[in-house]
């Protein structure tokens, strides 16, 4: 009866530019209105990763540690946005009032743990093992190779380009050469930097997983093409770029 679209804008989105996912949210809820469905599109930005974790493992970690109400200067983003996504879709869905009322109906859940039940329902419903919401480090696959990559500039992190992170963890085997190749669970990469932290030259600003050594070099050096360190703190992101409604 009703959807709730994410629309990507910045260097890790289809839609690198600002005007084309707008246009892109627009064609969509065009659709919309044709078949008769409550919708609202947002403009997300992309420009860095959201989170901290980045491939299969990690990011399944990530997500068990926030629906057990963990909070995190590296995943409030994240964070935030899951909430607002979630509050439309109870508005429109009819469950809330508002947006808002909705918004914090999501942050509830996964405070009082009835997030975390029901994404473990989930799991189950599905065939998977629930127990990696109570044991995620006991269930989830674990790389053989960690490395830490560490800054090379002292200042603020400027620029985290989402494409360079994203292509450094397919390197790693987070995602698919080619394919017919196979993902590997465990790789992907863990930040300890996202743009306007503060970073010392030699600080670590990310980890590297992976089960090949030999991935590792052209990884780290895909990474640190996308990172920019400067003098100056730049302006926090702008992470809803603009809501629309069918």
């Amino acid at each position: 009866d009703a959807l709730v679209l994410d629309v990507k804008t910045g260097s890790g989105a289809f839609m690198r530019e600002k005007k084309d996912a707008l246009r892109l949210a627009k064609s969509m809820l065009d659709i919309g209105r044709r078949a008769r469905k409550k919708m609202a599109a947002l403009i997300t930005d992309m420009n860095q990763p959201l989170g901290a974790a980045v491939g299969n493992a990690l990011e399944i970690k990530q997500t068990v540690q926030i629906l057990a109400g963990a909070e995190s200067p590296l995943t409030r983003d994240f964070v935030e946005l899951t909430e607002v996504l979630g509050g439309w879709m109870l508005f429109l869905g009819g469950i809330s009032k508002t947006s808002i009322d909705g918004k914090e109906r999501i942050r509830q859940a996964r405070l009082d743990g009835s997030g975390l039940r029901k994404f473990a329902e989930m799991i189950r419903a599905q065939g998977g093992n629930a127990a990696v919401c109570e044991r995620p480090e006991e269930i989830l696959a674990r790389a053989k190779i960690k490395k830490t990559v560490t800054s090379p500039w002292k200042g603020f992190v400027n620029v985290l380009e989402a494409r360079s992170v994203g292509v450094a963890a397919l390197l790693l085997g987070a995602g698919r050469r080619t394919q017919e190749s196979s993902v590997d669970a465990s790789a992907g990469i863990l930040l300890h930097k996202k743009v306007g932290d503060s970073v010392e030259r030699g600080e670590a600003v990310a980890d590297l997983f992976t089960s090949r050594q030999d991935w590792l070099d052209g990884a780290e050096k895909m990474f640190l093409s996308g990172l920019t360190v400067t003098k100056v703190k730049p302006r926090p992101v702008l992470l809803i770029h603009q809501i629309l409604r069918s």
